[in-house]
């Protein structure tokens, strides 16, 4: 049996301005659960029981936990968001 630890790059986005892709989307039914913010910026966040994507205004270290199915964010912010 893998150790459980195998599957991490699988399920660890880092999305920041200079990447080519700033949003990642849920794959395969699973669901962004938590989103941790590196450098402060606006983030929108889709999901948690609403289709109409939030963008909320997030400080350096602040985490966000929920249910998302997409994270997005701005040319100044960078996140790690944790898949399920």
């Amino acid at each position: 049996m893998a150790h459980p630890s195998s599957d991490l790059n699988n399920r660890l986005y880092i999305i920041d301005g200079a990447s080519q892709t700033a949003t990642a989307t849920g794959t395969k039914g699973r669901f962004f659960h938590t989103v941790l913010c590196l450098v402060a910026g606006d983030v929108t966040l889709t999901g948690d029981g609403d289709s109409s994507p939030k963008t909320i205004p997030m400080a350096a270290g602040q985490v966000v936990y929920g249910h998302f199915t997409s994270v997005a964010n701005d040319a100044s912010s960078k996140l790690i968001a944790y898949q399920q």
